[in-house]
């Protein structure tokens, strides 16, 4: 079966998390072995609308002619092609913890807002100017698409034109500007005003969450155009069955010249497939692409594959509304019964660290944060006994057989859900499952149809313990959100959103009440950087104590580019670090065939 590999999109207006699950239910899981029966390509990197000039050639989840580019109609959207033919307003460098220009120029942030300067030199494929305007219905779009309080809007009271390039923000309220920062700057521009325009005004003509607006916005997520309108580095040409072909677009403003023709997409709809398209030269490239070792090894020598982070990974989360996972010390005797370093070897080996340290942040963050502080949080590594300890501690005992015992005399459950299709979660799901039947649970992985698990057991909240991600590649307060006080507890796993830990600086003392939601507010609002990093150690340390979800392994991404046809950076290089090389290489001009 295939892996939970994703489709990149920084901005779909369908999140994160539902996009992957998306592409797990009808993307990956669609089980074709081999590649499609169409040709491919030609030889030597591609041939295609240009005659002999040659295309960079990347597998498409979907048929290529069947797709279309609105990003706020998930049907059949296709995000990898929407990438190269628009472009963010910056691009973040998790080495250098900082943003590239697109098309956004600057920034600038008082106490009052953000003001946005735009590069002059961005042209629309059609020949029109990128104005102010366009970055306007953007933002507008995403207003109506989250009723008022998605992404930037939970911060922002209005934005102003001020002129054809600069657009200024004005705060609703206190703010933290890093996680302002972080939340607007890597929006992609994909929504010229003049195409958008009839869908926008009358939106902004009725009252929100209202019967017409909800008839208007139905309208908006109808249009399917079959030719997307861009500002990238490359211009769709034409789509067939076999292939999409979108060539160079000579007035992009970051590279004086490309030598190759453009990217076309052609359709390897799984991971198999995408595999053998390696083996068999048929690819030269994609963002990020699951590939177990066994695979890897038979890869040919001109095939670079390498890892970057994605601040993310495999997290399991106990359904706190069966009174026995409200217990921490139940959650955390689970915690200590799991070999994370084993799960992460049977995940995905090289591609998943195990996560002794759990704080819901991904390493990056962790570094960043509480390098100062980690050695006094609770290590998880595998302990047996402690995790023995716990459980007594918690009033429960074993039978004659070693096994543990519920309130009511019976085997203590601990049924483990999870979605068949991302392969690399079941497989570490099954080693989780087996360390915590040799502990003496009564525990076993149920591996669910993706379509089923998403829809029937996560939606519902209907299971024991569940399978999602973890982690935000954003600010801190990104993973905690969704986690702790948003969606999940809110839709899913019925978790509360305080607990009582001990405080940072005294661990070993008594505990008392931690409220996320209150914490979370609090570093959401703040301006001063120093109560902005003490806050978020101590939300860390709360969620290490309290465990409100169990990380187990962090993920690593792979990314994957040829260069027997191709030049492309050493892969230590800090541009071979951003998400994803594929995709942002030709922004810089670090992408050329050889010649």
């Amino acid at each position: 079966m295939p892996s939970n590999t994703k489709r990149q999109s920084n901005d779909s207006p369908v999140s994160r998390r539902r996009l992957l699950h998306a592409v797990g239910a009808a993307g990956l899981a669609a089980g074709f072995a081999g590649c499609s029966d169409e040709e491919p390509a030609g030889e030597e990197g591609g041939t295609g609308g240009n005659g002999d000039e040659r295309y960079f050639r990347i597998p498409a989840w979907d048929q290529p002619d069947q797709v279309q580019f609105n990003p706020y109609n998930p049907t059949s959207y296709d995000a990898d092609m929407m990438e190269m033919a628009t472009d963010q307003l910056f691009q973040y460098e998790p080495e250098t913890d900082d943003f590239r220009p697109l098309i956004g120029d600057d920034w600038e942030v008082d106490e009052d807002g953000l003001r946005l300067f735009l590069n002059e030199n961005y042209v629309w494929h059609d020949g029109d100017e990128l104005t102010a305007e366009d970055v306007y219905t953007k933002f507008r779009l995403e207003y109506h698409h989250g009723f008022g309080d998605s992404n930037i809007w939970r911060y922002v009271d209005e934005i102003e034109i001020e002129d054809d390039h600069t657009l200024y923000f004005s705060f609703d309220g206190d703010v933290n500007p890093a996680l302002f920062e972080n939340v607007l700057l890597e929006f992609q521009i994909d929504t010229k005003a003049d195409v958008y325009e009839e869908y926008l005004d009358p939106l902004e003509d009725t009252e929100l969450e209202s019967d017409e607006h909800d008839e208007h916005l139905g309208e908006l997520l109808d249009f399917a155009p079959d030719e997307p309108v861009g500002n990238g580095p490359f211009a769709f040409s034409e789509a067939n069955p076999e292939a999409a072909y979108f060539d160079v677009f000579e007035e992009y403003p970051h590279t004086d010249e490309l030598n190759f023709a453009g990217y076309a997409f052609y359709h390897f709809p799984d991971n198999e497939a995408r595999w053998q398209g390696f083996i068999e030269d048929e690819l030269d490239g994609f963002s990020t692409l699951f590939i177990p070792e066994h695979v890897l090894e038979g890869f040919p020598d001109h095939v670079e594959v390498w890892l970057i982070p994605a601040n993310e990974g495999l997290a399991i989360y106990p359904q706190h509304s069966h009174e026995r996972f409200q217990d921490v010390r139940v959650r955390q005797a689970i915690a200590f019964a799991i070999d994370q370093e084993d799960v992460a070897q049977n995940a995905g080996g090289p591609v998943y660290e195990g996560v002794s340290h759990p704080t819901g942040l991904a390493e990056l963050h962790e570094e960043e944060y509480l390098e100062d502080v980690l050695d006094d949080f609770t290590d998880y590594s595998q302990d047996t006994d402690r995790a023995e300890e716990l459980m007594q501690e918690a009033g429960y005992e074993r039978d004659d057989d070693d096994q543990w015992l519920d309130d009511d005399g019976e085997p203590f459950s601990v049924e483990i859900r999870g979605p068949a299709g991302f392969s690399d979660w079941i497989d570490g799901l099954e080693t989780v499952a087996q360390h915590l039947e040799e502990f003496g649970f009564d525990s076993e992985l149920r591996a669910r149809d993706d379509d089923a698990y998403w829809a029937d057991d996560w939606d519902s909240g209907d299971f024991e313990i569940a399978a999602d991600f973890y982690g935000a590649t954003g600010h801190p307060y990104e993973a905690w959100n969704d986690q702790v006080v948003g969606s999940i507890p809110q839709n899913h796993n019925d978790a509360p959103t305080d607990f009582d830990v001990p405080a940072l600086d005294d661990p070993d003392g008594e505990s008392e009440e931690f409220d996320f939601d209150e914490a979370l507010t609090e570093l959401e609002r703040t301006h001063d950087e120093d109560e902005e990093h003490q806050l978020i150690q101590e939300i860390a340390f709360a969620y290490n104590q309290s465990l409100p979800i169990i990380p187990v392994a962090e993920k690593l991404d792979q990314a994957v580019m040829t260069t027997h046809d191709w030049d492309i950076p050493d892969t230590d290089e800090s541009i071979m670090q951003i998400p994803f090389p594929a995709w942002y290489l030709v922004r810089e001009g670090e992408l050329q065939r050889q010649e």
